[in-house]
């Protein structure tokens, strides 16, 4: 979960470089999302998510 979290927040942030560092390593301990790209999948997704309970919250979708 610690990894999801990490690819998340440098996701969200505009770090696209460290976020490519870690999906192979959430790769390894999660097996099921079996590739890269269906890792970062769960993560934008996942951004989409949190954006929108911001909004349901009164927040703003992103974080300043």
């Amino acid at each position: 979960m610690q990894l999801m979290i990490e690819a998340i927040a440098s996701e969200e942030s505009g770090d696209t470089e460290n976020a490519l560092k870690v999906y192979p390593l959430l790769l390894r301990v999660n097996p099921p999302l079996e590739t890269v790209d269906r890792a970062r999948n769960e993560a934008l997704s996942g951004i989409l998510d949190i954006q929108r309970k911001r909004q349901e919250h009164g927040r703003a979708p992103t974080c300043s």
